[in-house]
């Protein structure tokens, strides 16, 4: 979430200047902006984590029980996994969510979801335990998506025209549709009267946010903690209404279960909703029926997180805070203290100049400028990625993933790329073809291909082929289609086995032709379908090899 931060604070306590205010809520005189940079975006679901590389490439680790790592398992994963969607060449995406599944935007604005399934919340149109491949998601008429919210049970987004969309779980109205029917597919939500444009969606447990482009938030479904922000508690709100109370305009809002968190223009803190664990904020551990400013430790932020518990925030200072529930050590100062008010994470272990920060069940992660990423709290299931068995009290750098785009041998290869896939990032060349599929491995990081996997898809194809004859090296069904109808497919025109082993065709024929070599007889139906020459019988030349066509092609 970039933007630009002009002021300190716009709303200073009477008597005390802005100078003396910022010296005591950040500890340095003079916060500032770091440097401008491309940067990647980290999020952070229940118990699994997903992180986005500069350039858009996406990997998750963490709990994957309902497949929602994305990486077509229900594997846990104790380290980054490099997640290809697919069918779409690149598989390169630009915003994440997750909760229990998880939805990313990719460059293109489509909307992808994968993960737990229970109640329709991916949004297919249909039901089940769990789906860990990845799927397009259509909202509507709507062409392009520019915000997604993955709640425990149900989706919301916003698409490019500033519509509201939501499916999925509905027990308490959280799709905002006026009812508590659920759906298994995106539904329009109608807009009440004063809602501009939504410019960002936040989901929690049960309830749902808009955030319009005037910076008014709006809130509706469970609301038994006065998460709801409009001053009560008891009545489920099946529409949405506007959070109450004298409030700045907001450029940002997050919600993980039942309470919330918000940050103003003047980068003022706000939080509301269930309290048990100090996560308001605000000294004590009573809930908060709206907004309510936080003003003791830190007073102001760039970035803020919402977990189920505790709340983790990026100061103008460039450092991380947190506040709330501190078992297994998730605020990140070397204890597990519960903190009813902002402390600053420990950073003896490197882990200043922050830019972005998240928070999820019993762990947060921060990413630092530069692009190395930082977690800390519970390491079961794997969730902090760092390969540790251990607790982490204090902010733990991920060795194996780096989300800049830093290539210290220029060969067009990420380091934290060919760090995964080779174990260092000096040992490959630009024109290295480890796998021997025919693309270089540069080529496989543009192209979004394993390099060490022939045939990243599992389609039969490999993957230079694919891409040579223009098919998606990262669509398993791509092979069984016949694009061009001549009653082969895909596979069968390019491959064939050789003593039981499939290999290239050295004769391939067009996967897009319908009649390769022209003689009025497609190929399917051609035995020689490379002979231009003649259409009823073998030519005295034939460039083709003769194809017998069986019931079993290949």
């Amino acid at each position: 979430h970039l933007r630009s931060h002009q002021n300190l604070l716009a709303a200073a306590t009477p008597g005390i200047s802005l100078l003396f205010l910022a010296q005591i809520a950040w500890g340095q005189s003079n916060p500032s902006p770091l440097p401008p940079e491309a940067r990647g975006k980290i999020e952070v679901g229940i118990d699994h984590t997903l992180a986005l590389t500069a350039d858009g490439v996406l990997w998750s680790w963490g709990r994957n029980n309902y497949g929602q790592l994305g990486d077509k398992t229900t594997d846990d994963r104790t380290v980054p996994t490099h997640i290809i969607l697919g069918p779409y060449t690149g598989s390169r995406f630009k915003a994440v969510s997750a909760s229990n599944h998880s939805a990313a935007i990719d460059m293109d604005d489509r909307l992808w979801c994968w993960g737990r399934n229970n109640q329709g919340q991916l949004g297919d149109g249909t039901t089940g335990a769990y789906n860990s491949k990845p799927r397009v998601v259509q909202l509507g008429s709507a062409s392009a998506v520019i915000s997604v919210a993955c709640g425990y049970a149900h989706t919301v987004a916003a698409d490019a025209s500033g519509g509201l969309w939501a499916w999925g779980s509905n027990a308490n109205g959280e799709l905002g549709i006026g009812s508590t029917t659920s759906s298994k597919v995106p539904v329009q939500v109608t807009k009440p009267p004063g809602m501009g444009s939504v410019i960002q969606v936040a989901a929690g447990n049960q309830c749902s946010y808009a955030l319009d482009n005037s910076g008014k938030i709006w809130a509706w479904g469970l609301n038994g903690n006065g998460q709801l922000g409009d001053g009560s508690t008891t009545t489920p709100r099946t529409t949405p209404v506007q959070v109450a109370g004298t409030l700045p305009s907001f450029w940002f809002i997050s919600v993980k279960s039942a309470h919330v968190a918000a940050l103003g223009h003047d980068d003022s803190i706000w939080t509301w909703g269930h309290n048990g664990d100090g996560q308001l904020g605000l000294g004590d551990t009573t809930q908060r029926l709206q907004p309510t400013r936080v003003l003791t430790g830190l007073a102001a932020a760039r970035r803020i997180s919402a977990g189920v518990s505790h709340t983790i925030a990026e100061s103008l200072g460039h450092r991380a805070w947190g506040w709330g529930a501190n078992g297994s050590g998730r605020l990140g100062d070397g204890s597990a203290t519960q903190r009813l008010t902002p402390v600053a994470a420990n950073t003896s272990t490197g882990l200043v100049d922050v830019v972005e920060v998240a928070a999820g069940n019993v762990h947060s992660v921060a990413l630092k400028h530069g692009g190395a990423l930082y977690a800390w709290g519970s390491h079961t299931d794997g969730r902090l990625g760092t390969g540790s068995t251990t607790v982490q009290t204090s902010p733990l750098l991920l060795a194996k993933l780096k989300l800049s785009n830093d290539d210290s041998d220029s060969d067009g290869m990420p380091d934290s790329w060919e760090k995964f896939y080779f174990s260092d990032s000096l040992s490959k060349d630009a024109l290295s073809d480890t796998d021997g599929d025919g693309l270089k491995d540069a080529d496989e990081y543009l192209y979004g291909t394993h390099p060490d996997e022939p045939d990243t898809d599992g389609d039969g194809i490999p993957d230079g082929l694919e891409i040579q004859w223009g098919l998606m090296p990262l669509d398993p069904t791509d092979a069984e289609k016949d694009y061009d109808g001549d009653g082969l497919t895909n596979l069968e025109e390019l491959m064939e086995l050789i003593e039981g082993v499939l290999v290239p065709r050295t004769d391939p024929t067009d996967p897009w032709l319908l009649d390769t070599d022209g003689d009025g007889i497609p190929d399917g139906e051609d035995p020689y379908p490379l002979d231009p020459v003649n259409a009823d019988h073998p030519a005295a030349s034939i460039s083709g090899t003769l194809r017998i066509l069986t019931p079993d092609r290949r």
